[in-house]
């Protein structure tokens, strides 16, 4: 079964925490497609991607803590959010959906991968990592950020919100998505404590489901390096490097990633 379409975000009990949850549009007969957020944001973050898929339903929601509303349960490690999120489709009635995950979202849906492969059809992971292991960030991107001198496509300042939970100033439609008025401290410091220690290398050769790896190829937290690593460690899964791409991808390339995520939704229902 699919979730029911909503206009506005509902509140609903996923394991004893109320969560923020949009299921908007409909699928006629396709899986709904599942949008886990980067770190620190609100489900707002997907809102010029998410009008690319007038014709596929979108489930977005906020991790614990993220709303404002406090959160019933202690700080989860990934496994425990992997089995949280699980439950969060449990709710909505979704058995089975595609899911996507963005930066810190793309590390959440890597263990949902391995955790509930079952509730999963396609895996697309974008601007993200495998955790301990990585390479490290593109030299003098730090100093960079703190001279505000540009990086790809994205603005520094965009990005230095970004690392500290917002979303950017170009796209003011989403501010409310990700910033230290909007989302709670809490629940952005429990989403770095599930990051502690966290690494997917030993396990994702194990994963089987259909996995695209999307990645902008001037991602200055994400080198080209990692992407790759990431994607030849999945069995089967394909690469795809948005030219000129930053890390903000789903707020400043909204239409380029859309495109590349429909084609592989499209190839894996053929």
């Amino acid at each position: 079964m699919t979730a029911r379409q909503e206009v506005t975000p509902r509140l609903i009990d996923v394991d004893g925490s109320s969560v923020r949850v949009l299921v908007q549009g409909h699928s006629a007969g396709q899986y709904p497609l599942m949008l886990i957020n980067g770190l620190g944001a609100r489900l707002e973050m997907w809102r010029s991607f998410g009008s690319e898929f007038p014709d596929r339903q979108l489930v977005m929601f906020d991790l614990p803590g993220i709303s404002g509303v406090p959160a019933a349960t202690f700080p989860l490690v990934m496994a425990g959010l992997a089995e949280w999120s699980t439950k969060l489709l449990d709710a909505i009635d979704v058995q089975r959906a595609d899911i996507l995950g963005f930066s810190w979202g793309g590390v959440l849906a890597q263990q949902i991968a391995r955790d509930a492969p079952s509730r999963i059809r396609g895996l697309a992971l974008a601007g993200t990592n495998f955790g301990l292991g990585c390479w490290p960030l593109r030299p003098l991107t730090l100093s960079q950020l703190s001279s505000m001198t540009g990086l790809g496509s994205d603005d520094p300042l965009e990005l230095l919100i970004a690392a500290t939970g917002g979303v950017g100033r170009n796209t003011m439609e989403l501010i409310g998505a990700v910033n230290p008025v909007t989302s709670s401290m809490d629940g952005y410091l429990r989403q770095l404590y599930a990051l502690t220690g966290w690494t997917s290398l030993p396990w994702l050769h194990e994963l089987r489901m259909p996995t695209l790896v999307l990645a902008g190829d001037d991602d200055p937290f994400i080198p080209t390096t990692t992407s790759h690593a990431l994607a030849s460690a999945i069995a089967g899964a394909r690469l795809s490097l948005i030219r000129g791409g930053g890390h903000l991808l789903p707020v400043n390339q909204p239409v380029e990633m859309a495109g590349i995520v429909r084609q592989f939704l499209h190839d894996i229902s053929s």
